[in-house]
């Protein structure tokens, strides 16, 4: 369906019959940039129009509905929405001239809450004027919009017996090992070999099915190596970076995972192993069924569901319950999501994702609470997190300063 055109002179039926799609159109044209001032004058006027009040309370509490019960949440961004969108548009609507005229943004907060909504809803790439009148976009905006950083994708470079090297098309989303090595499609990269390694950059990730037919996700600046074809003792693969693992049941061969100074034993189960050198700890968390953590002092510890394990810097261990599975694996699914996270682990995320530089300066130490899909532009992630009022952020290139909020 084609959007509604309205011309510029509303007359008052129109008004007060205004949809819900009508307004967010000219809301999602505000977001993105390519609102004409015509089209901003129609806006304005509806929003002071009071009839809008009640559509914009509807839009945003079925947008925020629709968006808990798919498991998408940012707490303080939601409250603020219920708590202060209406009273913004009140308070705009009493100190309000008859003559429509161009306002800053930073004096429009109602509109950064209505803004939220989209952000939270769909990922839209947000623009803002700050501190401009609002305009069409110039050459200077349109600019920045183009030097966005893009998030991660599909992206991985394998090696075969330590001296082929191949990089894999970024359009596929798998690779299988048996034999000979294919895409998920069933397309050949090459013979396997003796020894395969799977690596992904900042800012990759990739799928791949072992040759036993374990499936393993690989999140960005992470590998995989092992052989082609497993023994008949037992299934042993190296790990750096995080990887999740659902491995396929086989009594008689054991899978195991080496890497942070640890073995992993499973014999079928899933689970997720992060061991990044810029980490605190070396984490294993168990999603279903069993598996026995060892260490090179002989130490270790058999898990059951819903713990993790964790090595320390200094060589300490120890075990946490019932830890957030869910928040755990986000990153296979699509997600970043937080549960009392400070600024640095969450930047740590970002930067890998987003392959970045990230400066954190003195002051910038909050916890921040939220989720959010990974498929979206870097700025859309650092507006989100700015909605919070714990940081604030100064980019320059590809190097990101995190500050202390207002």
């Amino acid at each position: 369906m084609s959007r509604p055109h309205l011309p510029l002179k509303i007359p008052d039926y129109t008004i007060i019959t205004m949809t819900a799609d009508r307004l967010t159109y000219y809301i999602e044209r505000y977001l993105d940039g390519s609102i004409t001032p015509e089209e901003w004058s129609i806006l304005q006027e509806l929003m002071h129009q009071p009839e809008s009040q009640q559509v914009l309370e509807e839009l945003m509490e079925i947008q925020l509905t629709a968006r808990h019960s798919a498991g998408f949440t940012y707490p303080s961004v939601i409250e603020r929405l219920k708590t202060d969108l209406l009273v913004k548009v009140q308070q705009e609507n009493s100190a309000r001239q008859t003559t429509i005229k161009p306002i800053p943004l930073y004096k429009r907060k109602w509109l950064r809450y209505a803004a939220a909504i989209l952000i939270l809803t769909t990922g839209t790439f947000i623009y803002y004027f700050n501190n401009k009148t609002i305009q069409s976009p110039g050459p200077e905006e349109i600019a920045i919009a183009k030097n966005d950083i893009a998030p991660g994708t599909n992206r991985a470079v394998l090696t075969i017996n330590n001296n082929q090297r191949i990089e894999l098309d970024s359009g596929k989303n798998g690779i299988s090992i048996s034999g000979n090595i294919t895409y998920n499609d069933g397309e050949k990269i090459a013979s396997a070999g003796q020894l395969v390694q799977l690596a992904t950059p900042r800012g990759g990730q990739w799928q791949a099915t072992l040759p036993d037919g374990s499936a393993v996700w690989l999140n960005a600046a992470s590998s995989i190596r092992f052989p082609s074809t497993f023994s008949e003792d037992e299934r042993r693969v190296e790990v750096t970076g995080e990887a999740y693992f659902e491995i396929a049941k086989d009594a008689t061969r054991p899978f195991k995972v080496i890497g942070g100074n640890q073995e992993i034993e499973v014999l079928g189960t899933s689970f997720n192993f992060n061991a990044y050198d810029d980490e605190a700890i070396v984490a294993t968390t168990l999603l279903q069924g069993s598996v026995k953590v060892s260490l090179r002092n002989g130490a270790g510890k058999v898990l059951i569901p819903g713990q993790q394990s964790q090595l320390h810097r200094n060589n300490s261990f120890t075990v946490t319950n019932n830890v957030n599975t869910s928040e755990v694996i986000a990153w296979k699914n699509g997600l970043f999501q937080f549960k009392n996270a400070t600024v640095e682990s969450i930047m740590k995320q970002v930067a890998r994702w987003y392959d970045i530089e990230v400066k954190i300066e003195s002051g910038a130490s909050q916890e921040i609470d939220g989720s959010f899909p990974r498929n979206t532009q870097l700025s859309n992630v650092l507006k989100i997190l700015e909605l919070t009022d714990k940081v604030r952020f100064k980019v320059d290139g590809k190097k990101v300063i995190v500050m202390q909020g207002y």
